[in-house]
């Protein structure tokens, strides 16, 4: 829409294209909106107002001919800000609260501004890249900063993908802007990838060279924070994301245990009532997947454009800290140091988890690299909820229970995984309110917690005294899961989970 200047280098061209692309969809995407709030209901009405009011605003700058306008520019940048903090707030609000307390959990009365910010973030995404040579304008949210002295391109374009990730974590892959959000996303960590590519002179991988990354990302509202990270890397061509890993605990109460290379009982499985199901371990059960060996190297999250993507990380548990956004590649970086710590942080969640995160969902290139277990496929009404969990040594999982069938995947690394079943319920203090699926005990580390001896002890009269008696008593089956291992985990048993080593595991949820 702008004359802009020549581009100067490849990654500016690069990104000038995608940008024309990205903004080439928006008159689809909103129109799609508009048409289906015709007959909708009052909250698809608003939103679909909403994004209409930005999207003028965003048109009108496309419609400038001739000498670039600063105007139209800023006009379009104010608009569509305003649009992705009324529907934040619409999201994580006062009324988002109220929202989430009915049946379905707020779906139908979110999911308009779900599609509003996701569109927002698709016309930001445009405006961003299309001014391109004329200075950023997502300057309000700070900058990205890679190896080697990253250019401004680079930090626009960075901020750009992380609008796009956003609109993918918040909208999901039903999103009326999908197509275009995961297009674009795609080509545009492409070119962040080729423009940060550490080849050497000779053609030949380098090592990259030690560095300063600072994230501060375009925020909605306290979603985002800053993370900084002084660090020098290790060779990527040989270096692994678990080098370094904790002493195994010893197991003392096994899960049964299917031998190496046998496959999935399926007949069996699907003739035991659920409510009659046991845990059990297939070792090497997933060591097939491509992402076994794939994604335990560093050069992967490194170098490849999914290093470029960004991930929800959990910098607590229970979400007192909340949690940011952060690239792949930076996130990484956080594994490695917090495992070459000798000073465990405070929290379960070892400054940063991806836990919980639909990763193959936002990110379809990772769902190529693994494989899903049939029985994942016995859910009723085909439901499956595919997660994944990707963090530093030392994160915990605290005990807890959950409303559906668990085909559980070791990809990377080890984890510790304490198993009890229904019966013991009673024995695991749960929570009162909203949170009554999980335990209060404390710490709740289990393993912290037994070494020492938090919860009671026995006397010489076997009598148990402390905190949590009755945890002590409670039974349980324990298992170390090791890259390729595959655990079946019932709908309702609760389980503790704690990584050894940093650590990558895909959950696939079933009902």
């Amino acid at each position: 829409p702008d004359s802009a200047p020549a581009a100067k280098t490849a990654l500016a061209a690069s990104l000038l294209t995608i940008g024309a692309e990205a903004a080439r969809h928006v008159p689809e995407v909103v129109g799609n909106l508009q048409a289906a709030a015709v007959g909708g209901d009052a909250v698809l009405i608003d939103a679909a107002a909403a994004v209409g009011v930005a999207a003028d605003a965003f048109f009108a700058w496309q419609r400038v001919a001739g000498a670039p306008t600063a105007e139209a520019r800023e006009a379009a940048s104010k608009a569509l800000r305003a649009l992705h903090e009324d529907a934040w707030k619409r999201l994580h609000g006062e009324g988002a609260r109220v929202a989430r307390s009915a049946a379905d959990g707020g779906v139908v009365a979110l999911r308009p501004w779900r599609e509003a910010l996701a569109i927002c973030c698709l016309m930001r995404c445009a405006l961003a890249l299309s001014a391109i040579g004329f200075g950023g304008i997502l300057d309000e949210a700070g900058s990205i900063h890679g190896g080697g002295g990253a250019s401004a391109e680079a930090a626009e374009g960075s901020k750009a993908l992380l609008l796009l990730d956003l609109a993918l974590i918040v909208a999901g892959p039903a999103a009326i802007a999908a197509r275009p959000l995961y297009a674009v996303a795609s080509a545009l960590s492409r070119a962040l990838a080729r423009a940060d590519s550490p080849i050497g002179a000779e053609g030949k991988s380098q090592p990259p060279p030690a560095k300063r990354v600072r994230v501060t990302p375009e925020e909605g509202g306290a979603f985002v924070a800053v993370y900084a990270a002084t660090i020098a890397a290790p060779d990527p061509r040989t270096s692994t994301l678990t080098t370094v890993r904790a002493e195994l605990p010893t197991v003392r109460r096994p899960v049964a245990e299917l031998p190496h290379g046998r496959g999935l009982p399926m007949e069996e499985f699907l003739l035991v009532e659920p409510s009659a199901r046991s845990p059990f371990v297939l070792r090497g059960g997933c060591a097939a997947w491509p992402a076994v060996a794939k994604w335990a190297g560093l050069a992967f999250w490194r170098e490849s454009p999914v290093g470029r993507r960004f991930v929800p990380v959990e910098t607590d548990y229970w979400f007192e800290r909340g949690y940011r956004l952060m690239r792949i590649c930076d996130f990484v970086e956080h594994c490695m140091t917090a495992d070459a710590k000798k000073e465990v942080p405070p929290g379960l969640s070892m400054g940063g988890y991806v836990a919980q995160h639909a990763l193959l969902d936002v990110i379809p290139e990772l769902a190529d690299d693994i494989i899903t277990p049939d029985i994942a496929h016995c859910g009723s009404d085909g439901y499956l909820l595919r997660q994944a969990f990707f963090g530093p040594k030392g994160t915990v999982t605290p005990l807890h229970e959950d409303p559906y069938e668990n085909a559980f995947c070791q990809v990377v690394g080890w984890k510790y995984m304490r198993i009890f079943a229904p019966s013991e319920s009673a024995k695991l203090y749960a929570r009162d309110g909203d949170l009554r699926n999980n335990s209060a005990l404390e710490p709740a580390d289990i393993l912290e917690g037994e070494a020492s001896s938090a919860y009671g002890s026995r006397d010489a009269e076997d009598q148990v005294s402390g905190r949590f008696p009755k945890f002590v008593e409670a039974d349980y089956v324990d298992v170390v899961l090791e890259p390729g291992d595959f655990l079946y985990l019932p709908k309702g048993w609760w389980h503790f989970v704690k990584s050894l080593s940093t650590s990558i595991s895909i959950a696939f949820h079933f009902d």
